[in-house]
């Protein structure tokens, strides 16, 4: 995703020519849609896989654990990184890309819960006495990342 976002800022960087006389800063526009065609195709079809197995039972190793931790803090310097270069630059494909990598984060975090509460020893199921306690984390951060992906109008 980010190399598209890298193709679309060096394209709309080119000066102006004879068949682009203002240059070709709407490039940059055509792709922040191709992104989120991209993003909506992905989360269709995950969201399609997901009802088609939801009855099928799957435990997560504990080294799952690792990769999810990493992948949240990466998104986290990268959505830093990127909104602040896209407003000190005034890119809308790089802000619109840090705030997918918000979102993600967040659903990183979820998922780093949701994986942790499954790895957990069978004495300690989630629906237990303690279960609602234990999902309240869950239920704030799908909060958080419907927060972040909701449009902003400013």
């Amino acid at each position: 995703m980010s190399g598209l976002v890298l193709f679309g800022l060096w394209v709309a960087a080119k000066p102006a020519d004879d068949d682009h006389p203002y240059g070709h800063g709407r490039f940059e526009i055509l792709t922040g849609l191709a992104i989120g065609a991209i993003l909506t195709i992905a989360g269709a079809g995950i969201s399609w896989r997901a009802v088609a197995e939801r009855n099928d039972q799957h435990t997560p190793a504990s080294y799952a654990l690792w990769p999810l931790i990493g992948a949240t803090v990466l998104k986290a310097i990268l959505w830093t990184t990127k909104m602040r270069i896209g407003k000190k630059s005034g890119s809308v494909a790089l802000s619109a890309d840090a705030l997918n990598d918000a979102v993600d984060m967040c659903s990183g975090l979820v998922a780093l819960i949701a994986v942790a509460l499954a790895v957990l020893p069978p004495g300690n199921a989630v629906g237990g006495p303690l279960g609602r306690l234990r999902c309240w984390p869950v239920r704030d951060l799908l909060s958080a990342s419907a927060w972040f992906a909701k449009p902003r109008c400013s």
